[in-house]
């Protein structure tokens, strides 16, 4: 087993058909790949689809419900996901259940992982709307903006950097099993949203190497957002990571760094300038 492709969903049934769908066209063999579904305690369709595709796939399914200090927290059954891989896998590739991959996204991941096994690889994602159309950004670019990034940067180069670390896009990741588990994994305490770039800045500081594979780009499907997506304590959360990654860090890192400031420094790495933090991040000190 070459890759683990891990999937978090909740209530994504629309959503996660798609997101098998294109594994299923993946070009790599499907003995080199398994595919698991941890299911963060859905009421949904969700399970009626998995027998269809376990005669399709390498297929697990995992339901859990398992207390969490939040309820939109992806990074316990992201974890609890990685933890039921199969032993001989060499990296989880971790894949939100809204995102379609390309047919060589696997294949790729196993080609940059010969030439350098100890990388964390980062996938774009463009954004679509309901209607299946890219999102069009005030500058005129469509998609993700910050995917820019990612065509710019040949795959046989790696970097080490907050702006690479704050890249980190959860939804199209890989890192290797003994990475992953170096860093403890993603961390449990921190609320969906920041759980990425909580496990970027991890690495960085690890001084973990980062590369970019623009060929991984895939589709993150619209969905709608739950009410309860940002909690009413999400400033707590912004301020926890700031202390966290910015205030105890050992590295050589100015001590007026933090984490509005470490985004805002990424997204003009991005050539976005103006980024201001959501109003759900509240007043930061």
């Amino acid at each position: 087993m070459k890759i683990s492709v891990v999937i978090p969903s909740r209530n994504r049934y629309s959503n996660l058909i798609f997101v098998l769908d294109a594994l299923i066209k993946q070009t790599l063999p499907k003995e080199e790949f398994e595919v698991i579904v941890s299911d963060d305690n859905s009421n949904d369709e969700t399970w009626t689809i998995i027998s269809e595709y376990r005669s399709q796939l390498n297929l697990k399914y995992i339901f859990s419900n398992i207390p969490k200090p939040h309820t939109w927290n992806a990074s316990v059954v992201r974890n609890l996901g990685a933890m039921v891989a199969d032993p001989s896998t060499q990296a989880y590739y971790f894949v939100d259940s809204d995102v379609v991959l390309p047919p060589e996204a696997l294949a790729n991941v196993v080609e940059d992982l010969e030439k350098d096994p100890n990388r964390v690889i980062i996938g774009p994602y463009d954004f679509l709307t309901q209607n299946g159309d890219k999102v069009r950004y005030p500058n005129g670019e469509e998609g993700d903006v910050r995917n820019v990034t990612f065509r710019e940067k040949p795959t046989d180069q790696t970097y080490n950097s907050i702006p690479d670390g704050l890249a980190c896009f959860g939804g199209n990741l890989v890192i290797p099993k003994a990475i992953f588990w170096s860093v403890k994994g993603f961390s449990v305490d921190t609320h969906i949203g920041l759980e990425d770039g909580d496990m970027g800045l991890k690495l960085w500081k690890k001084g973990v190497r980062f590369s970019y594979d623009d060929r991984n780009r895939g589709r993150h499907l619209w969905h709608e957002s739950p009410p309860d997506r940002f909690p009413p304590d999400m400033r707590e959360h912004v301020e926890k990571l700031n202390q966290k990654h910015f205030h105890m860090s050992t590295q050589e890192v100015d001590q007026k760094m933090d984490l509005i400031s470490a985004t805002r420094e990424t997204y003009e790495h991005w050539g976005i300038t103006g980024w201001e933090p959501p109003e759900e991040w509240g007043e930061i000190k």
